[in-house]
């Protein structure tokens, strides 16, 4: 019964995962759909136009100059105003430094009182690619949300603008002329900024301005498939990036970035091309920009700027949120009353191995590491990177940790591998776990990430505010459903973290995969605590090792 009940929850997980990936999201929407919605077979259809034959057009190149006079062209078949502003710009951060001659189109399409909402993206691909995604997709985009705006003969009370940028892969050149401008910042209330590091994925909201509680309650009202969370701009502002949003940002302007990131094989590379562009993704972001700009248009400028909130989405249907200040006294009263269930519970405090049991979480995340780097080694070392095969300490770390390392031509196998290999971790740990000190790590680290991470604390906190009150009411029975149902919650955050991190950079950074799955794993081990599940456990690690194996035979 034991077995058979843990390879139940284990497709439960499974259940949740393919709901978060396949089950959530928009259908594009043909050429034929009603004008005031955004239609992404109208947007291909756009960017079909700009691109032409598809060739790379980097900040100074004749084919940069014909892209812009496309872009022209459809403004005016619009009916929209523009001017071109055209400037030597340089920007320099950290140990980059460029400097080129740009030229800006900014564009009134609606007007309005006061400062405007300015919709951005660039005109200049790099120059290995033909920058279909990166960055027409954008101007795409915000072409086809104007013409949805103007259809929907709305009287906004904020102007609402757009401003194609030249030269941001090189230097972000272009923004930082427009944000230098006393001028074009006073004018400017808001940005909605439109950019793509692949080809495919959710459209996420990945970074935001400083005090963005309001701009999260914008986007949650407007946007029909919420997908962000409080830790994206965290992990972003670790990052050596910047976007063109980064100097508006630096001159006090709120804002907002999107961004899809699958497939990201094709960022920046010739296979950047419209055919490898998902329709999918671009109804996506359209939709994401088309409610933004909607709300902003009517929002109070004023109260952009505003505390931060934490928070995350759900199925990319539902965003949960809270003010960042209820975090740590939040955490703490989950904290507590975990600890206080575990104090009045007999059985878990007649626990037989009571350190065991509490380290038992612990062990459990070390093996899923060490499962995805044992198995994605036999793909690494098929893909290995060669640029620094002179340092061989660099060399094996890269190797190990993916980074350069090879695609799998089919993900399947690789990501059945490490599924399979963090199961095994979870029901070899379970015969040490406790259903407290499991939850209580949950409770533990949403404090911990509270006070010195925020933005990740609603990965810990959510769960644990679920499975607080439940320990604590089922001191006298029904303590079953009230694990079930906190591991629902463990399920849902973080086997949707998993499915969504995949696409940051594949599964060659299997970190990013099994750490989240075990985190989700985690809150399963309540519901199995105490069972010996070793022979499911030797089984499901041959058959990770097998797949790995597989995914090892068919590099990209």
């Amino acid at each position: 019964m034991g077995t058979l009940r843990a390879w139940c929850l284990g497709l439960l997980a499974v259940g949740i995962w393919c709901l978060s990936v396949y089950g959530t999201g928009p259908s594009p929407l043909p050429s034929d759909a009603p004008a005031s919605e955004f239609s992404a077979a109208r947007a291909n259809a756009t960017l079909a136009r700009l691109l032409g034959p598809e060739r790379p057009h980097p900040v100074g190149s004749p084919e940069a100059t014909v892209f812009r006079e496309r872009l022209k062209a459809e403004l005016t078949r619009l009916g929209v105003p523009f001017e071109e502003q055209t400037g030597q710009s340089c920007y320099g951060h950290g140990r980059w430094r460029a400097c080129a001659t740009v030229t800006n189109i900014h564009a009134v399409a609606l007007s309005g009182e006061g400062p405007e909402v300015l919709l951005m993206a660039h005109t200049d691909s790099n120059p290995r690619g033909p920058g279909a995604a990166d960055d027409g997709s954008g101007v795409a985009i915000i072409l086809e949300t104007i013409r949805a705006l103007k259809a929907r003969a709305i009287k906004p009370v904020h102007p609402v603008a757009a401003l194609f940028t030249d030269g941001e892969e090189k230097c972000l050149c272009g923004a930082v002329s427009y944000a230098a401008n006393a001028a074009s910042v006073a004018r400017t209330g808001a940005v909605v900024n439109v950019e793509a590091r692949g080809s495919q994925g959710a459209s996420l909201l990945f970074q935001t301005s400083p005090g963005d509680a309001k701009l999260i309650d914008l986007y949650a009202g407007g946007a029909p498939y919420p997908a962000t969370s409080s830790l994206y701009p965290e992990i972003y502002r670790a990052l050596p990036n910047d976007t063109d949003l980064t100097p508006f940002l630096a001159a006090g302007v709120p804002g907002v970035n999107f961004a899809f990131l699958g497939e990201m094989r094709n960022y920046h590379s010739p296979t950047d091309r419209r055919a490898n562009l998902s329709l999918r993704s671009l109804q996506h972001q359209g939709d994401n920009v088309l409610s933004m700009a909607g709300a902003l248009a009517t929002a109070d400028f004023s109260t952009l700027k505003d505390s931060n909130a934490i928070y995350l989405d759900i199925f990319h249907r539902w965003l949960p949120r809270l003010p960042q200040a209820w975090a740590v006294p939040l955490a703490l009263a989950a904290f507590l009353m975990i600890a206080l269930a575990g104090y009045f519970s007999r059985r878990d405090r007649r626990t037989p191995h009571p350190v065991l049991a509490s380290m038992a979480p612990l062990l459990l995340l070390l093996l899923c590491v060490v499962a995805g780097f044992v198995l994605y080694a036999p793909l690494a070392f098929a893909g290995a990177p060669t640029l620094h095969a002179a340092n061989p300490v660099l060399q094996a770390a890269l190797v190990a940790t993916g980074v350069g390392g090879a695609w799998p031509s089919n993900p399947l196998w690789l990501r059945l591998a490490l599924a399979l290999g963090v199961w095994a971790a979870a029901l070899w740990t379970v015969r040490w776990a406790g259903p407290i000190a499991c939850w209580l790590w949950f409770a533990g680290l949403a404090v911990v990430s509270a006070l010195w991470l925020p933005g990740l604390s609603p990965y810990f906190l959510f769960p644990s505010l679920v499975a607080a009150p439940l320990l604590l009411l089922t001191l006298r029975g029904g303590r079953g459903i009230a694990l079930f149902i906190a591991a629902l919650a463990g399920l849902v955050v973080w086997v949707g973290f998993t499915a969504g991190a995949e696409d940051i950079e594949g599964l060659r950074a299997h970190l990013l995969f099994t750490l989240p799955a075990g985190f989700a794993l985690l809150s399963l081990l309540p519901l199995l605590a105490g069972r010996r599940l070793g022979g499911s456990a030797f089984a499901s690690a041959v058959l990770a090792l097998i797949f790995a194996v597989a995914a090892g035979l068919t590099v990209a």
